[in-house]
């Protein structure tokens, strides 16, 4: 798994297949974290890899809005 400014907090397996992983944004200002897993990471029970995951990206926001009134 390759993680741009984030940590993985959790990893579990649901089933022989299935895999899930909880990412959280490393950052604690604003800022944008990605997550991706390269092909063949993983294999199956008799050797072929996976497929290199589409990369997600989301943006890390703690700054509150402001107004101003005129």
């Amino acid at each position: 798994m390759t993680l741009t400014n984030a940590d993985v907090v959790s990893f579990k397996s649901v089933s022989s297949t299935v895999y899930v992983w909880t990412v959280k944004a490393k950052t604690s200002s604003y800022g944008t974290a990605k997550a991706s897993i390269g092909a063949n990471t993983a294999t199956d029970s008799i050797g072929n890899g996976n497929e290199a995951s589409n990369e997600i990206s989301w943006t890390y926001d703690n700054v509150a809005p402001s107004t101003t009134a005129s």
